[in-house]
């Protein structure tokens, strides 16, 4: 006993401020990190918050300046003319009264066989058409159809003449575009991403009024006339 106080007397002023740097060394490890540590990362998350309610203000204001009117328009024309999956009886419809306003007679009309042109940015399904027309109602039919509602584009054509001497007999293939629904809309407070320059002239294109085949090319039926929506034939280039 008298051996280690001999010793604790010769060593106490090293021993004292040893054992005071070692429990303010444990203390800054175990409670001063920890706790410095716990402050950055909870001012990144205030921050973080901070900036994603900044978004969100942002994009109300700019969500609450949007005409619902127009936006809804603008919707229905886009969706019509480039659908989510495929429509074939909503393009077949279109497609048989751009031949009744045209003035030709169509004989088939049914999914083709061939594989329809690649486009980037959109799917699409082959249509073969066939029509018996002379060379006016035929050169309007082709005209219509490149001024349809719907996204489409004659990517075949065949043409044979018939028994009658003013008929030709016109074989088509049409790509029909669509396009599949996104699988992600984005984080609710990313930033309310608007329509380019390019995509306000083509939607506002697709709304114009739908409008009578001119006098001067359209041919008279015995049946009722039929306007064709006037568009754009391919939005993508």
């Amino acid at each position: 006993m008298k051996k280690v106080s001999e010793i604790y007397l010769k060593y106490k002023q090293i021993i004292w401020p040893m054992t005071i740097g070692l429990l303010s060394l444990l203390l800054i490890v175990f409670v001063i990190v920890p706790q410095i540590r716990l402050f950055l990362e909870t001012r990144g998350k205030i921050s973080e918050t901070t900036s994603r309610l900044q978004n969100l203000n942002s994009k109300i204001q700019q969500l609450q300046n949007v005409d619902s009117s127009n936006l809804k328009d603008g919707v229905a024309v886009a969706l019509n003319s480039l659908p989510e999956g495929q429509e074939p009886s909503s393009a077949f419809g279109v497609i048989q009264k751009i031949a009744a306003s045209s003035g030709v007679n169509l004989t088939t009309l049914g999914f083709s066989p061939a594989k329809s042109s690649l486009v980037p940015g959109a799917s699409s399904y082959a249509v073969r058409a066939q029509v018996l027309a002379t060379k006016e109602t035929l050169a309007i039919f082709l005209k219509n159809l490149t001024q349809s509602s719907v996204s489409m584009s004659i990517s075949g054509f065949q043409i044979s003449s018939s028994e009658k001497a003013d008929t030709l007999d016109a074989s088509l293939q049409i790509d029909i575009f669509y396009a599949p629904s996104p699988k992600s809309i984005g984080a609710i407070d990313a930033p309310l991403v608007d329509l380019t320059p390019d995509e306000r002239q083509i939607i506002a294109s697709l709304q114009r009024p739908i409008a009578a085949i001119a006098t001067s090319s359209a041919v008279t039926t015995s049946g009722p006339s039929i306007l064709v929506p006037r568009g754009k034939p391919d939005p993508f280039h």
